[in-house]
């Protein structure tokens, strides 16, 4: 499964059509469809 730490943010990596969904650990795995998303993450200037 995807997670942040997959995402290049020095490149401002773009995760298209996902979400960022937090857990409780305070890790953050990339999983959801926007259309299902309770929470969306704007990344280098798109909603993803």
């Amino acid at each position: 499964m995807p997670k942040t730490s997959d995402v290049d943010w020095s490149q401002r990596g773009i995760v298209p059509n996902s979400v960022l969904v937090g857990l409780g650990s305070g890790d953050f795995n990339i999983t959801v469809m926007i259309s299902q998303a309770d929470i969306i993450v704007e990344i280098n200037g798109w909603f993803g």
